[in-house]
């Protein structure tokens, strides 16, 4: 079973569709019959997103991967906090959701407001959070606001 994880915006994100050689990150709007999962956010525009892998399992790692194997995830999650960076410059405010595949409509446990630091391709780890939703938003929009970061 693979993680799913979303991203939902107020305007349309550009798509990144997956290529051969498979790339680093993939953003696909949402399919019509994906419904579930749309009551998640209070965003209109859904988009799905994939790391290496074609899957979101893929933008984990941890400081155990040996540097070959974290070579790939730490990309991915490069290219997702450039692509998150410029959604913020137009959209002002994104939403986040993880599940597993499947589980879209199960309720969230976990709510967390965020800084792209939590992206961060350097550090010792990023995991995917079961039914949890982030949300970003631009740096002036943020400070003016309290916050939790993920840890």
């Amino acid at each position: 079973m693979c993680y799913a994880f979303y991203l939902a915006a107020s305007v349309p994100l550009p798509e990144r569709p997956a290529t051969i050689p498979v790339s680093p990150l993939t953003v696909l709007a949402l399919e019509a019959d994906d419904d579930a999962v749309r009551r998640q956010f209070s965003k209109a525009h859904i988009y799905k997103l994939g790391a290496h892998t074609g899957c979101s399992c893929g933008f984990a790692f941890t400081a155990e991967f040996d540097l070959d194997s974290a070579a790939a995830p730490r990309e991915s999650i490069k290219e997702l906090r450039s692509y998150l960076a410029s959604a913020l410059t137009t959209a002002g405010t994104l939403e986040l959701f993880v599940c597993w595949e499947g589980d879209q409509g199960g309720p969230i446990e976990e709510r967390e407001d965020l800084t792209l630091d939590v992206f961060d391709p350097e550090a010792e780890k990023f995991s995917l959070t079961e039914r949890w939703l982030g949300t970003l938003r631009s740096p002036q929009r943020h400070e003016a606001e309290p916050s939790h970061i993920l840890s």
